[in-house]
C-alpha cells in the first residue's frame, strides 16, 4: 500500500516524466539593462588572443549577469565555437532586448550537433515567437536530440502557430519521435493555459487523451492537464480518471486533486469512493487526507467500519493527517480496541489531533476513575507531551493501580519543571513497591538532566534522606551519584562506611556509579579498608575504570595506578591495571609494568603495555631517543611475547628506521 508521501512522489514524478521537466519561467523579453562598468572588460576578455580559456569562461558567466545588448556580438561570434559556444549561449540567453533572439535565430542556420541543440533550447527559453517558423523543420530532423529540442523549445513558446506545428507533425511522427512531440505540446498545454487561453489547453490535452498510443506516463500527463484545466466545476473527468483501469490515469487524476482545494474535489471523491475496489479506496481516503478540506470528515470516519481491514486501517492514518479536531469524540471508541493496531492507529491518530478541546478531552479521560481507561488517557498524554496534566500526574502517582501509578510517575519525569522536584521527592516517601520506586528513580534522574538539576535540588535529596527506609534510600542514593557534589558524596561514602547494612550496601553501590572522579579517593579506601573482600574488588576495580579515563590528566591517572599497584592482587585486577597503565605515555609507566611481565598469567598484557607505552612516547618525542628502562623493557618483550605481531613492533620502537 503507498504511503501518503508515496503517493505525493510519484503522482510528481507522473508528471516530471510526461513534461520532460517543468515549463521554465516566461523569459519573454528581458528589460534593458543600463551598460555595467565591467562590461567592456568582459568583452575585451572574450576577444583578447591571450586570454586563456577559463578566463573567457569567467567572462561569460559574468556577462550573463551584467551584460547589455552591447555583447551580443561578441557572444554571437562564439555560438560556434567548440570550446566556449555553450558558455556563450549560456551569456547570451539572458540578454535583454531583441538583438539576443536575432542573434540565436541566425545561429540556427550555422550551428551543428549540440551546438544546434542549445541554441534551440535557448529560443525556447526566451519564448520567441518569430523562431517558430525556423523551429518548425527541426521537428523532422534526422538527429533526435534535435527533434526533441525543437519539440520541447516550441512547447516552451507556446503560440498558437507553435502549437500547430506540433500538432502537424505529431500527425505524420512514427513511435520513435512521437514521444517529444507529446511532451512539447504538453509544455504548451501548460503554457496556454497559464496565459489564459483555457480553450486552446483543453483541446490538446483531449486530443492527447483520445489516443491509443502513448505510453502510460505520457497519458498520465494529459489526464492531469485535462482535469486541472476543466477545474471544479467538472469533476467528471477526475471520477472517470480514478476509476480507470490504468492505474497511471488514477495516480494523475489524485494528483490532480491535490492540486485543487475547492470543496467540490472533496464531495466528487466522497461519491466515487463506494464504486471502488478496497485497493482503490485506500489511494482515495489517503487523497483526502493530504487535501486537508473538513469536508473529508464524515466520509473518513465511515470508512473506520469498514469491513475491509486495509481501508480501516487508512482511514484511521487518514484522520490523523486531516488534522480535523471533531475526530477526537469518534476516536475515542476506537482507543481501547482489542485490536492491537487499531488501538495504536486511532490513538496516534488523536494525540495529533490540534486544539485545546482535544487536550481536555484526554485530560478528562485521567479524570474517571477505572484504569483502563486511565492507562488510555496516559499514553495519549504521553504521545502529546502534554504538560497541563501535571497536576493529575502527580495525584495518580498514588493511585491504587500499579500500571497507573508507574506510567504516571515516568510522565511526571518527562514533562515536569523544576517546581516538580519536591513533589517527585515527596512521592518517593510514599511508595514501596521495588517496581514503584524504580520507576520513581528514573523519572527523576530524567527530570534531573532536562531541568539541570543543581544545589537547591541536591539539598532536598539530602533532605529527603532523613528517615527514608531502606528501599527508599537505595533510590536516593543512586539519584545523589548522578547530581554529584562534595556534600552528596561525603554522606554516601559516610553511609557506606558506617550506615546500617542496609544504607551500607545502597551508598556503596551509588559510590560506584558516582558521575564524576572525585569519587576515586573513597573508592581507594574502600579498596584497602572495606571488610567485605568482594566490596574491595568491585572498588578497585572502579577505581581503576577511573584510571583508564582518558578526561582526566596522565599524572593524575599515573598516581592512582601508583596506589592501585600497592594493593591489586588477583590476576584479573593485574590486567585491568595494566590496561591503565598502556593509555599513560611516561617513562615512569615502565617500573610499574616490569614485575608482571615474569607472570605466566599477565606476560602478554604487559608486553602490550610496554608496546602501548612507548608508542606514546615515540608519538611525543619522534626525534628524541626513548628512556633506557623503556627500551630495556622493549628488549624483553621482543624476547618474551608469543605474539609475533607485537614482537614485530616492539623491534621497530627499539630500532627505527631498521
Amino acid at each position: 500500500m503507498k504511503t501518503l508521501p508515496a503517493l505525493l512522489n510519484l503522482g510528481l514524478a507522473l508528471w516530471v516524466a510526461g513534461c520532460a521537466s517543468a515549463p521554465p519561467p516566461r523569459f519573454a523579453t528581458p528589460p534593458p539593462r543600463e551598460p555595467h562598468p565591467k562590461e567592456a572588460a568582459l568583452l575585451a576578455t572574450l576577444q583578447s588572443p591571450d586570454a586563456s580559456l577559463k578566463d573567457k569562461a569567467d567572462a561569460c558567466r559574468e556577462l550573463a549577469r551584467v551584460g547589455s545588448t552591447r555583447a551580443v556580438p561578441v557572444l554571437t561570434a562564439l555560438l560556434t565555437d567548440t570550446q566556449l559556444g555553450h558558455m556563450a549561449l549560456y551569456a547570451l540567453e539572458p540578454l535583454p532586448g531583441e538583438e539576443a533572439n536575432q542573434a540565436l535565430r541566425q545561429a540556427l542556420s550555422q550551428a551543428k550537433g549540440r551546438a544546434l541543440v542549445g541554441v534551440i533550447t535557448s529560443l525556447g527559453v526566451r519564448r520567441d515567437a518569430d523562431a517558430v517558423p525556423l523551429l518548425q523543420p527541426f521537428l523532422s530532423a534526422s538527429d533526435p536530440d534535435i527533434r526533441q529540442a525543437a519539440a520541447l523549445a516550441l512547447g516552451n513558446i507556446g503560440t498558437l502557430p507553435a502549437v500547430g506545428a506540433l500538432q502537424s507533425a505529431l500527425v505524420r511522427a512514427d513511435a520513435h519521435g512521437r514521444a517529444s512531440l507529446v511532451k512539447g505540446l504538453l509544455r504548451a498545454a501548460e503554457r496556454r493555459s497559464s496565459d489564459g487561453d483555457r480553450r486552446t489547453a483543453l483541446n490538446i490535452y483531449e486530443q492527447l487523451r483520445a489516443r491509443a498510443d502513448l505510453p502510460p506516463p505520457l497519458l498520465a500527463a494529459a489526464w492531469r492537464g485535462a482535469i486541472l484545466v476543466r477545474g471544479s466545476r467538472e469533476v467528471a473527468v477526475l471520477q472517470q480518471a480514478i476509476e480507470s483501469p490504468e492505474l497511471s490515469v488514477v495516480h494523475a487524476g489524485l494528483r490532480a486533486a491535490m492540486e485543487m482545494p475547492d470543496p467540490a474535489v472533496t464531495r466528487a471523491l466522497a461519491d466515487v469512493l463506494p464504486r471502488l475496489q478496497p485497493e482503490r479506496q485506500l489511494l482515495v481516503l489517503e487523497t483526502l487526507a493530504v487535501r486537508r478540506d473538513a469536508q473529508a470528515l464524515p466520509v473518513l470516519l465511515r470508512a473506520t467500519n469498514s469491513l475491509d481491514r486495509a481501508v480501516q486501517l487508512t482511514a484511521f492514518r487518514a484522520l490523523g493527517e486531516l488534522g480535523d479536531p471533531r475526530a477526537a469524540g469518534p476516536l475515542t471508541s476506537w482507543i481501547m480496541d482489542s485490536d492491537p493496531e487499531r488501538r495504536e492507529l486511532a490513538r496516534a491518530a488523536l494525540a495529533s489531533l490540534p486544539g485545546a478541546g482535544v487536550d481536555r478531552l484526554i485530560l478528562g479521560m485521567l479524570d474517571r476513575s477505572d484504569p483502563a481507561t486511565q492507562l488510555a488517557g496516559l499514553d495519549l498524554v504521553a504521545r502529546r507531551r502534554l504538560a497541563a496534566a501535571l497536576p493529575r500526574l502527580l495525584r495518580l502517582a498514588t493511585a491504587e493501580e500499579p500500571a497507573v501509578r508507574q506510567a504516571a510517575l515516568k510522565q511526571v519525569g518527562e514533562l515536569g519543571a523544576v517546581h516538580h522536584w519536591n513533589a517527585l521527592l515527596d512521592l518517593i516517601r510514599k511508595l514501596s513497591s521495588p517496581e514503584d520506586l524504580a520507576t520513581a528513580r528514573d523519572a527523576l534522574v530524567n527530570l534531573a538532566e532536562r531541568i539541570g538539576a543543581g544545589g537547591p535540588q541536591t539539598e532536598a535529596v539530602l533532605t529527603t534522606l532523613h528517615g527514608a527506609s531502606p528501599a527508599q534510600a537505595t533510590v536516593l542514593y543512586h539519584l545523589l551519584a548522578q547530581l554529584g557534589g562534595t556534600k552528596p558524596l561525603q554522606v554516601t561514602a559516610a553511609a557506606a562506611r558506617t550506615g546500617s547494612p542496609e544504607q551500607q550496601t545502597a551508598a556503596f553501590q551509588a559510590l560506584l556509579q558516582w558521575r564524576t572522579p572525585d569519587v576515586a579517593d573513597e573508592l581507594l579506601w574502600f579498596a584497602e579498608q572495606a571488610g567485605d573482600p568482594r566490596r574491595r574488588q568491585d572498588a578497585l576495580r572502579r577505581y581503576l575504570q577511573w584510571a583508564s579515563d582518558p578526561e582526566l590528566p596522565e599524572d593524575r591517572r599515573l598516581a592512582m595506578c601508583r596506589q592501585a599497584h600497592r594493593i591489586v592482587q588477583d590476576t584479573a585486577g593485574q590486567k585491568q591495571l595494566l590496561a591503565a597503565l598502556s593509555t599513560i605515555g611516561q617513562g615512569e609507566v615502565i617500573p610499574l609494568v616490569r614485575p608482571l611481565l615474569d607472570s605466566p598469567e599477565t606476560r602478554e598484557e604487559a608486553c602490550a603495555a610496554v608496546v602501548a607505552v612507548a608508542e606514546r612516547l615515540r608519538k611525543r618525542s619522534e626525534n628524541r631517543a626513548l628512556p633506557e628502562p623503556v627500551l630495556q623493557a622493549l628488549d624483553a618483550v621482543a624476547r618474551m611475547t608469543s605474539n609475533a605481531e607485537l614482537a614485530k613492533r616492539a623491534q621497530a620502537l627499539r630500532n627505527p628506521g631498521t
